[in-house]
């Protein structure tokens, strides 16, 4: 997810600037790792978040193991990452062709569907949205894509694991103008474009800028940067808040990421400052800020497969 600085950039034809971003994506990383290396062991490196509202359960067994699936990371270049949380490690995957660095198009988020592609919100020179299809297999551009309606151009959307439609939800944050989008949560068509509207997400997040993501057992959150940065889980029928969970530690970044994977929660961020992923467990409340320091990019986008049919 893109940050108003960045999306402002946009409009006025400067392209996705690494400067903004403040931390480099110019060369793939040595060795094909994007992190200097593991951050703190869990325990006495974590710390606890601060809930303010119900502490999120932990989420059912899973029917199946995902395990050997990484995260995928999409960075602010259009470049594809595998994230495996175990290794705390990142691996470059390659380019995606029609999102090339510097060019009309600008990555804002993604999300995956359990049948293989990517669905990515991109930015055309900063007034026009699209979402468009990439398949995970070679990367390449579908001809199946969607030209976003002017009121909500930048959205933050996910597909809604857990049913078996697997419906997209987005969220409205910016208009083809760059002003604040009050289009809400709303289930979206693709590529038809049919929009259903849910609601407003409830205060004090109705008009904040998150982005969205799924729990493998059909929860629906959104990491919104707020001050202090807070995961907030959303009720997906009404957009009602049902709980929210402040992240301490982390600034106010430029570009950031959401992932749910065997559980946990994993929040990448880029600030002016540099780069990282912390993981938020809610089985035992901790959160470690630096669980992989020094990330090499600024990602936008991350979501993983399941295996869940």
């Amino acid at each position: 997810m893109l940050a108003l600085p960045l999306l402002c950039c946009a409009l006025v034809g400067c392209g996705a600037r690494n400067d903004l971003l403040g931390v480099l994506e110019g060369e793939e990383p040595p060795g094909g790792e994007g992190a200097g290396g593991p951050g703190p062991s869990s325990g006495p490196g974590a710390t606890q978040p601060n809930p303010t509202g119900p502490f999120p359960e932990p989420e059912p067994p899973p029917v199946c193991d995902d395990s050997a699936e990484p995260i995928y990371v999409l960075a602010s270049n259009g470049r594809v990452y595998h994230f495996w949380p175990v290794e705390r490690r990142l691996d470059f995957v390659g380019q995606i062709p029609c999102l090339t660095f510097g060019g009309p198009r600008l990555p804002n988020t993604m999300t995956i569907s359990r049948d293989g592609y990517m669905l990515v919100n991109a930015l055309n020179n900063g007034t026009e949205g699209w979402v468009t299809r990439v398949e995970l297999s070679n990367l390449s551009c579908s001809a199946d894509e969607l030209r976003l309606t002017n009121d909500a151009t930048q959205i933050g959307m996910t597909f809604l694991r857990g049913r078996q439609d697997e419906p997209l939800f987005t969220l409205g944050l910016r208009t083809s103008t760059g002003d604040q989008s009050s289009t809400g949560l709303a289930r979206l068509e693709f590529p038809g474009g049919v929009r259903t509207v849910v609601g407003q997400v409830g205060a004090p997040f109705t008009f904040e800028d998150g982005d969205l993501r799924s729990t493998g057992g059909g929860r629906l959150f959104g990491f919104y940067r707020t001050s202090p940065l807070q995961l907030v889980e959303i009720d997906p029928n009404s957009g009602a808040v049902l709980g929210s969970f402040v992240l301490p530690g982390l600034m106010l970044p430029s570009a950031w990421a959401i992932a749910s994977w065997g559980g946990d929660f994993y929040l990448f961020t880029a600030d002016p400052v540099g780069a990282q992923v912390s993981r938020f467990r809610p089985s035992d409340g901790s959160f470690e800020k630096d669980y992989l320091p020094n990330l090499q990019i600024s990602a936008v986008g991350a979501d993983a497969l399941t295996c869940a049919r």
